[in-house]
């Protein structure tokens, strides 16, 4: 059986110590590998398949955390196919779609004639009202946001999995509530960057389908890139909220006066 090291991934040993890194902001050490198997381990990572079936018993313990990590895969194992539906709020803008198309992971679709795994909502010049109209109330599967309305800003999230978390519709009646529906400009300066927010979109689409990633659940994510900043924004729940709420407000304490009951 024939294992395949993920590239984006390097494997270094320290004495004592295996560590792993795809870059200085993901990294995870094995402690305790001792230099002979720590040489069979990088032996056996330098090869193009990898057939750990030789490998000392210590040694194949280490190389089956690889595995459970997500490091090396099965060459013979059959790849899980998502399926993604794209939906635009305004514009539909065919470069994003081309960019996103070529940035995402293999495995990962733009439509098809299945049901959809997650589907994504971009906004381009459209209302903050545009993506939450008759058929969203409808819509069972997993969702996502990119807002691309901006002159400088990128904004992602939330993730929705629909009654179960504060969805788009809350989301659009508490900025509307604040801010108000403001019309986007006919072309927003963002769109213009397709490959960056395609590039971007796509990282966070790998995230959430292909490691269960939920962090932008009841959350927004703006990236401001005029000042170099990012900010990160908490959604609730609304109870009046048409699509997950009850859609009448609580009375708390209040009471029927005996003279106005029905009779």
């Amino acid at each position: 059986m024939g294992y395949s090291a993920d590239p984006h991934w390097s494997l270094v040993h320290d004495p004592g110590v295996l560590v792993l890194h795809a870059g200085a902001d993901e990294l995870f050490a094995i402690d305790d590998v001792s230099d002979g198997v720590a040489a069979e381990v990088l032996a056996l990572w330098r090869t193009e398949v990898m057939h750990p079936e030789r490998l000392s018993q210590e040694a194949a313990d280490v190389f089956e955390q690889l595995k459970a990590a997500g490091i090396v895969y099965n060459l013979l194992a059959p790849r899980v196919e998502y399926a993604l539906e794209l939906r635009f709020a305004g514009t539909r803008d065919g470069e994003l779609e081309a960019a996103l198309v070529e940035a995402l992971a293999p495995g990962i679709a733009v439509g098809g004639d299945g049901p959809a795994d997650l589907v994504l909502f971009v906004r381009t010049d459209g209302a903050l009202q545009d993506l939450v109209g008759d058929a969203y109330a409808m819509l069972a599967a997993p969702h996502l946001l990119l807002d691309v309305a901006f002159d400088h800003t990128i904004c992602l999230g939330p993730l929705v999995f629909t009654g179960q978390t504060a969805c788009l519709s809350c989301l659009v009646g508490r900025l509307s509530y604040y801010w108000g529906d403001v019309a986007a400009p006919p072309r927003p300066r963002m769109t213009g960057h397709p490959g960056l927010s395609a590039g971007l979109a796509a990282m966070v689409i790998e995230s959430i389908l292909l490691r269960e990633d939920r962090s932008l659940v009841n959350r927004t994510v703006a990236y401001d890139l005029r000042a170099h900043e990012t900010q990160s924004s908490s959604i609730y729940r609304l109870p009046t909220c048409r699509v997950c709420g009850s859609g009448e407000r609580e009375r708390c304490g209040s009471m029927v006066l005996p003279w106005a009951r029905v009779r």
